[in-house]
């Protein structure tokens, strides 16, 4: 998940979403703006672009809300409703600010209205530390287990087949808070993401690093240190064991090859507010999730694209996302209080062909789900994280009415009727 200063956890993918895959405008001459202006104006070179795109009216909507002006806001809203579906405002990005204006609330129980109901999957286990704040899951199918990070306890937890939870890394370990994971399984190791940029101590100093340990021992068996990264996100790992992994704070994605070389696929700005990451099955594309939809990147000939979406889709604030059977698994909990999809690709990998909803926010256990891991054919989703309860002071607001984290099992298209 994308943290940037002052922004709250459940924003992240919003604060440079006005910046994607556009140039800065001109400054207006001697006109004082607000910061929601300021960021609508950015966004206009795409809305050119992309007049018919509903993320990006979501997106203009979001930042009039901000500065409290709710008939911009309900117009864009509107313009959003005509384009596309499956876009509903969450009240802790900065909506509820217009949420007493009349026409909001019709628009806003129209859209409710129209969002698909599912919510069959099952809770698989929760974890008796409400305060872990946990934002990454992996599973190890040898070891039948998963491991889960803490963002607020900076440590990483394994949770066996019967539910129980146990420490996996050792407090001596000094980690920085944990972000993605994942299993590399050749090579037996769990891969971490670490970074201090989540509080503003922590920012003082700046660490991202990616930390590998062995499976068999929880020994940590190498650490990279990406010291041109602003805040690092999430990690996947190649057949041949280069790591791939975002870098929010400056729109990079970092690769460390077996040999611990570090390098850039994409430049800093390339995918500016880049989050979750898949590789393709014949490891040539790497998929990123941004703010307003997923690029693809041709690993062998370097070059970056848009993800193209179906007419009226919105594959946008996607958190985690995963390579299965030729699809793409998001979470997505920005431009929607959050939602599993499910999006089927063309041949070639370049375009979306449909997106189904796996899960919907209806789902009682869905408090900002983040992250997820494929295991036993199912999709395990980290449901409850309640990471926008941890601030940059490094601490929880209100933290009496944490609730358990979560982790609800969400079927896969072929395990459904």
């Amino acid at each position: 998940m994308l943290r940037l200063p002052n922004v709250p956890f459940v924003a992240l993918l919003v604060a440079s979403a006005a910046q994607l895959w556009a140039a800065d405008p001109a400054p207006a001459a001697d006109e004082p703006q607000t910061p929601g202006a300021k960021a609508v104006a950015r966004l206009q070179p795409l809305l050119k672009a992309r007049p018919q795109d509903p993320t990006l009216y979501f997106y203009v909507a979001l930042y009039h809300a901000r500065d409290g002006l709710a008939e911009p806001a309900c117009v864009a809203l509107r313009k959003m409703q005509e384009f596309g579906h499956g876009l509903l405002p969450a009240r802790n990005l900065g909506f509820e600010k217009i949420e007493k204006d009349e026409d909001y609330r019709r628009i806003w129980a129209e859209l409710e209205l129209a969002q698909p109901k599912v919510t069959d999957g099952k809770v698989a286990f929760r974890l008796p530390d409400r305060k872990l704040t946990p934002e990454g899951i992996a599973y190890d199918a040898d070891g039948k287990r998963f491991f889960i990070g803490s963002i607020a306890q900076r440590r990483i937890v394994q949770v066996d087949a019967s539910g129980k939870m146990q420490p996996f890394t050792r407090p001596g370990e000094k980690l920085d808070s944990v972000v993605g994971l994942t299993v590399d399984a050749p090579r037996r190791r769990l891969v971490a993401v670490t970074t201090s940029c989540f509080t503003e101590e922590g920012r003082k100093q700046p660490r991202n690093r990616l930390i590998a340990f062995d499976l068999a021992s929880g020994q940590k068996s190498a650490e990279f240190d990406l010291t041109e990264a602003d805040q690092l996100n999430d990690v996947t790992a190649a057949a041949d064991g280069t790591l791939y992994t975002t870098d929010s704070g400056n729109g990079a994605v970092w690769r460390v090859a077996p040999d611990g070389k570090i390098s850039a696929v994409a430049e800093k700005g390339g995918v500016r507010s880049a989050n979750g990451l898949a590789l393709s099955g014949d490891g040539r594309l790497l998929y990123v999730a941004h703010g307003t939809g997923v690029a693809v990147g041709n690993l062998t000939s370097g070059e970056w694209a848009r993800l193209a979406p179906p007419p009226r889709e919105s594959i946008a604030a996607i958190d985690g996302l995963y390579w299965h059977e030729g699809a793409l698994l998001g979470i997505q909990n920005c431009t929607n209080p959050g939602r599993v999809i499910r999006l089927a690709l063309a041949p070639d990998g370049q375009r979306v062909t449909g997106v189904e909803v796996l899960q919907s926010h209806h789902h009682p256990a869905f408090d900002e789900p983040t992250t997820g891991a494929i295991a036993d054919g199912a999709f395990y989703v980290l449901a409850t994280t309640q990471v926008a309860r941890y601030n940059e002071k490094g601490e929880h607001d209100d933290p009496a009415t944490l609730k358990e984290p979560a982790v609800v099992r969400v079927a896969l298209p072929r395990e459904r009727p």
